[in-house]
């Protein structure tokens, strides 16, 4: 079976960039423009792993994170931020995520780490 992969960021540009980018590796990718919108795609749909930007209206990556965490403690999440801040950097690191990446990155470094993740995973 395939992976499933919801990619979550408000810039329509980023998501159809991570979308091209992943189905390099021939995943089932969906998309949501905030986290709210995520949310209700759990209702109908299980995911393997969530890539999600942290700022974003509605609802942050950072509360999707938790709902998710919360609820389908199975699936893998990986922040994706252009925000290095030292504070915000030891924020998402405490949450514990999956992985991060800072934008820019290379189409390199977010196949890298979604392997990573689902390997991890046993998917």
């Amino acid at each position: 079976m395939r992976n499933q992969v919801l990619v979550v960021d408000d810039e329509s540009f980023m998501r159809d960039a991570l979308h091209q980018v992943l189905s390099l590796e021939n995943y089932d990718i969906f998309e949501a423009e905030n986290g709210k919108s995520a949310i209700d795609l759990f209702e109908t749909h299980e995911f393997d792993l969530v890539i999600t930007d942290v700022l974003m209206p509605v609802c942050d990556g950072i509360t999707l994170f938790k709902k998710i965490r919360e609820n389908f403690p199975e699936t893998k999440i990986i922040f994706i931020t252009a925000y290095v801040a030292k504070n915000s950097e030891m924020k998402l690191a405490s949450l514990n995520p999956d992985g991060y990446i800072y934008k820019p990155f290379t189409i390199n470094d977010i196949l890298r780490i979604c392997r990573t993740s689902l390997t991890n995973s046993g998917g």
